[in-house]
């Protein structure tokens, strides 16, 4: 992926460590929503059946 890619290495997040951080706060936080997503949707339908 993208990701992997451009943050393969230490010197790579050492010579941006602001779009490391940033680019690493939207992973967690699309993976953040997905959870919840899951949460409060996906296994509340599943209980029903």
């Amino acid at each position: 992926t993208e990701y992997q890619y451009k943050w393969s290495s230490p010197m790579k997040i050492q010579k941006e460590p602001r779009d490391f951080i940033e680019h690493t706060q939207g992973i967690f936080q699309a993976l953040k929503s997905r959870i919840d997503k899951e949460n409060n949707q996906l296994y509340v339908a599943m209980d029903t059946i």
